[in-house]
């Protein structure tokens, strides 16, 4: 990504037309290599890592569907904004249920959760997921993250002086009490994995309209090409909001016009 995104500022500064990620990532590769035929082994081995962890991986998956044409290059940040968002979030949470506790403390406790193989309990996610979203998209990512909480074991937990949480009077000497758990990264995949399904389905007609005119899967259009898509997925675009469109696609009048741009402009990505 930083590569791209210094070829992208270079072909502004001199006004010339981008690459799409796929030929950014062989002209990257060519000038680390020099040999088609090392190129062509690389090239053949990213596919495959994409391949094999983009199951376990939101941004391995989501680099692979850029590369693939059906996601804008600026989406990964998206998904990188979101990540921080819901760290913050969660660390905010934690710390205003341990406000009783010293500084050190609560900064170990928040660390313990959020470090590799940290957990998180339901009651504590169910209030993040709560906070973050609304209606079905709430519901639709409690059931993923619980369908992934089912492998872990309840976990006994010690109440604290000070808990605002009420333990029911059949609480074993209303010492701890069982709550199921999910490791934080689970947690965060699910997330993240939601709003790039999220994502996908905005861009669904946007793409099925954009291979009607791009059967080869050049990922690069001319003007009129995004002018007849434009008209495929919104009807209702008016001549001023074509030309107003076309100065973003194209502002060096290159009449050439790579999807990824396409996509940002046609649907943008806070939309998702």
């Amino acid at each position: 990504y930083a590569s791209k995104a210094k070829s992208d500022a270079r072909c502004s500064t001199h006004k010339m037309a981008q690459e799409t990620m796929l030929q950014h990532l062989y002209t990257f590769l060519n000038h680390k290599f020099g040999v088609r035929a090392l190129v062509l082994d690389e090239v053949v081995a990213i596919m495959a890592a994409i391949e094999r962890f983009s199951s376990l991986d939101v941004g391995v998956a989501a680099f692979g569907l850029v590369l693939q044409g059906e996601l804008e290059e600026s989406f990964p940040d998206q998904l990188e904004k979101l990540r921080h968002t819901t760290m913050h979030l969660l660390t905010t949470y934690l710390k205003n249920l341990h406000l009783h506790q010293r500084v050190n403390n609560i900064d170990l406790l928040v660390n313990k959760h959020l470090k590799e193989g940290g957990w998180i309990l339901e009651s504590h996610w169910l209030d993040l997921v709560r906070y973050m979203y609304k209606g079905n998209q709430a519901q639709e990512i409690i059931a993923a993250v619980r369908a992934v909480s089912q492998i872990h074991p309840p976990v006994a937990v010690p109440i604290s002086p000070g808990s605002a949480r009420k333990i029911s009077r059949s609480t074993s000497k209303g010492a701890d009490f069982s709550e199921s758990r999910v490791e934080f990264s689970a947690f965060m995949n699910v997330v993240l994995s939601h709003h790039l399904q999220r994502r996908r389905e905005t861009l669904r007609p946007v793409l099925l309209a954009i291979r009607q005119l791009d059967e080869k899967g050049t990922g690069i259009f001319t003007l009129f090409q995004c002018q007849q898509i434009y008209k495929l997925v919104a009807s209702e675009l008016n001549d001023l909001d074509w030309k107003r469109l076309a100065e973003i696609l194209d502002p060096f009048h290159l009449d050439q016009v790579i999807l990824s741009n396409l996509l940002s402009t046609f649907v943008p990505s806070n939309e998702a």
